[in-house]
């Protein structure tokens, strides 16, 4: 018996320590700290080489500079991700997001961080 309760213990303290592990390795930001830091606000970053500016509205859509060029899309949050739709592209991009230092950092559905966006 008193084995028995010894190794559950060990097993309860295992799945709590990877658990939490996991959870410390994911640097996104949940679907409200995206609301309360993003929406309503802008960013500007880098894609591929040109300045961007956007602006998320709060009635889910964008309006964008890119390159020079004015643009607009639609946003929205789907599985702990931000989604985006720019001309009609059916919110093929969704990101999980995180802020590092003063930057706002992509992280693709592998967690993978995106090289071309800062």
């Amino acid at each position: 018996m008193r084995w028995a309760a010894t190794l559950q213990s060990a097993a309860f303290c295992a799945v709590f320590i990877v658990t939490g592990m996991a959870l410390a390795e994911d640097p996104w930001m949940s679907v409200e700290e995206m609301q309360e830091q993003i929406v309503g606000k802008g960013t500007t970053g880098k894609d591929s080489g040109r300045t961007y500016t956007e602006y998320y509205l709060p009635d889910g859509t964008i309006d964008g500079v890119w390159g020079g060029q004015y643009y607009d899309g639609k946003w929205l949050f789907y599985e702990g991700q931000m989604c985006f739709d720019y001309e009609g592209s059916a919110y093929d991009q969704c990101w999980y997001l995180a802020i590092e230092g003063d930057q706002l950092v992509y992280y693709d559905k592998d967690g993978k961080r995106d090289p071309e966006t800062t």
